[in-house]
């Protein structure tokens, strides 16, 4: 074969991939999966593979059967000719090919835009969720030492007034020959106090064999079971030090919750903390206000859920053991600027049944004056905070859809506790509640959604 015919024969193999191309377009575009490239009709591409097989076939005969062959220019002639239409053909369709080049930019430009439109748009739709808020964990560490007691009881007792939740992180063997601070532990609620184990005795865990850290941690839990009559589920690591041996013995252990383990695979969730309070301990040095403030509005305006303060009681004494004012007040200051947020306090233990339950809980808007909230696929109970539409007045009805229960709160913000398994209707006292077929509706909603 000349140069002429491989021509020719490149030309029929052009056209025979524009048309298997058209035709198993849709098995191309699943193996190429993900793209983004967009052809309207796929009929263009098929009518121009065939008229590059004809054309090639022709010339190919043309050339191999000599055709006209005592005519030369006929012959000529039709090669021009169907050159000619090659030419258009390509050209038409390089034409084409780049128009649909610029459609798939300006398409995938304008898909970016609504995703992101989309995505604002479901930011803003979880902010105006009355059920939606941050969370915000406040933990004391070294807690069981006797000689800090004004401290704790200052802190317990701001926790109380402020009507915020304490993750306390105690020390074990200081409890044993401390009846008083037990007595003081023991009374506190635990409702709203979390006891979380630091260790056994304060030193650190990383480099410790597995079989000590294991009895370590096993000593510190019985310890606390015996003398607090509580179990505890997280664990602070004293100088947030561990390792993987670490999260290996609270696995083995019943642990669940760990905070502050950085560098190691964890087998249990962590929670990192976001600002220590503390600048020095020797002497004690506070950060000001404006850093936690500054710190605080940087957490509020990202996406991140949960913000984690942590701190030592004892660093609120002064000289003389007693509670350093300038230091409290400065503390009371930063809860309220807190508090004036749309945040709800919780323990480190809460934080873990949130986020395990996060894809479980389920809300939703009835109309402008009624909401539900699905709790019948979760693991665990919940307090659920409410900030209701600016538009309702304080008086709200609280139904308890499964026992029928009901509560009217007459504050336009609350906390109410919720039960797994259940689901509450929250509407405006005055407005008429769900009757059959709301509830039939949400049934559909919800089984639509799993």
């Amino acid at each position: 074969m000349d140069r002429k015919s491989w021509f020719y024969l490149v030309i029929c193999l052009m056209g025979g991939l524009a048309v298997s191309g058209g035709v198993l377009h849709d098995q191309i575009a699943g193996f190429l999966i993900p793209s983004t490239w967009i052809v309207s009709s796929y009929s263009q591409v098929i009518a121009i593979g065939v008229i590059c097989i004809i054309a090639g076939v022709t010339l190919l005969l043309s050339k191999k059967l000599e055709i006209c062959s005592n005519k030369t220019i006929k012959t000529n002639r039709l090669e021009a000719i169907l050159i000619i239409v090659l030419i258009i053909s390509l050209a038409g369709t390089c034409g084409w090919l780049y128009g649909q080049y610029e459609k798939t930019l300006l398409i995938s430009s304008e898909n970016i835009q609504k995703m992101n439109e989309q995505l604002k748009m479901l930011d803003q739709m979880e902010t105006d969720n009355p059920f939606y808020c941050k969370k915000v964990i406040v933990r004391d560490d070294d807690v069981g030492d006797s000689g800090y007691f004004p401290s704790l009881q200052w802190l317990t007792n701001l926790a109380v007034e402020k009507d915020i939740k304490l993750t306390l992180a105690i020390i074990p063997a200081m409890l044993i020959d401390n009846p008083d601070m037990i007595d003081f532990l023991d009374q506190l609620s635990k409702e709203q106090f979390e006891f979380a184990l630091h260790g056994y005795e304060h030193i650190r865990f990383d480099g410790l064999p597995y079989e000590e850290q294991l009895s370590l941690i096993q000593k510190g839990t019985d310890v606390m079971r015996d003398t607090l009559h509580c179990r505890p589920y997280t664990f602070v690591p004293p100088y947030g030090s561990g390792d993987v041996n670490t999260t290996r013995a609270l696995r083995v252990l019943g642990y669940h919750t760990i905070t502050d383990m950085y560098g190691y695979p964890s087998y249990v969730v962590d929670f990192a903390s976001d600002f220590e309070y503390e600048v020095n301990y020797h002497p004690p040095e506070h950060h000001s206000f404006e850093e936690l403030q500054l710190n605080f509005d940087k957490f509020y305006a990202s996406s991140d859920g949960y913000y984690i303060v942590y701190l030592h009681d004892w660093t609120f004494l002064d000289e003389d053991g007693k509670i350093d004012e300038d230091k409290a007040h400065n503390f009371e200051k930063a809860i309220d600027y807190m508090k004036s947020k749309n945040v709800q306090f919780m323990t480190i233990e809460e934080a873990y049944k949130w986020h395990v339950d996060a894809g479980a809980i389920r809300t939703w808007m009835v109309d402008q004056d009624c909401y539900f909230v699905d709790f019948r696929e979760c693991r665990y109970n919940h307090t659920v905070k409410f900030n209701s539409p600016s538009d309702w007045s304080a008086n709200i009805l609280l139904k308890d859809i499964t026992t029928g229960e009901e509560t009217i709160f007459h504050e336009d913000e609350f906390e109410f506790d919720a039960i797994k398994g259940h689901w509450y209707e929250i509407c405006k006292a005055q407005s008429t509640r769900l009757d059959s077929g709301h509830i039939l509706l949400l049934q559909n909603f919800r089984y639509a959604t799993n």
